[in-house]
């Protein structure tokens, strides 16, 4: 281990994660920026993804220090797609109110908190683990994905949502993948 890593590790008592975080969001933005403009994908703007990746690695954390790269990828793709029909839900049912922008949004934050509170009671009854122990962090970064996946739905549309949607998650799976790797955690 490098000397500046080492010393943020074991002499100011950062955690590894936050380390490998603060190593990994320059390289991250960078890979996003290739896959928008040299690759050509249709992808949401620079933070979902990252937002995306590190839910993904949040959930992956292990007590023990280590990653449970599938575990993360199974809760956290069914967070993510849960959130995605509950926001096309919501969506579609706040179109029929007339009102203001921010009481609309307001009202459907309640509605995110309560399919986000029954989507974690519906993954601890499936996968029968302590997954409602998941960091409030990670609940507001999913909401944060939500708002996102609003914007998308109300400017262009539910196809392009939907497309837009894969394209930013497969990115972010791949992302995370990468910044789990031993390998290029040892090389950053």
């Amino acid at each position: 281990m490098d000397p500046i890593t080492s010393y943020l590790i074991e002499v100011a008592k950062l955690p590894q994660s936050t380390v490998i975080f603060l190593y990994t969001l320059p390289l991250l933005a960078t890979l996003i920026g290739i896959s928008r403009y040299i690759i050509g994908l249709r992808t949401f703007n620079l933070y979902p993804h990252l937002v995306l990746t590190y839910i993904f690695f949040q959930l992956s954390l292990t007590n023990a220090g280590g990653y449970d790269v599938l575990g993360a990828l199974k809760y956290g793709v069914f967070i993510i797609v849960f959130i995605l029909l509950a926001t096309i839900i919501i969506k579609a049912g706040t179109n029929r109110i007339n009102m203001h922008f921010i009481p609309k949004k307001a009202i459907t934050i309640i509605f995110l908190c309560l399919i986000i509170l029954l989507s974690l009671v519906l993954a601890g009854a499936l996968y029968k683990t302590a997954f409602v122990n998941i960091d409030s962090i990670v609940l507001l970064l999913v909401l944060i994905i939500a708002e996102e996946f609003l914007s998308i739905y109300t400017k262009k549309g539910l196809e392009t949502l939907l497309k837009v949607t894969v394209e930013t998650l497969v990115i972010s799976i791949l992302m995370f993948l990468l910044i789990t790797w031993p390998e290029f955690q040892n090389f950053i």
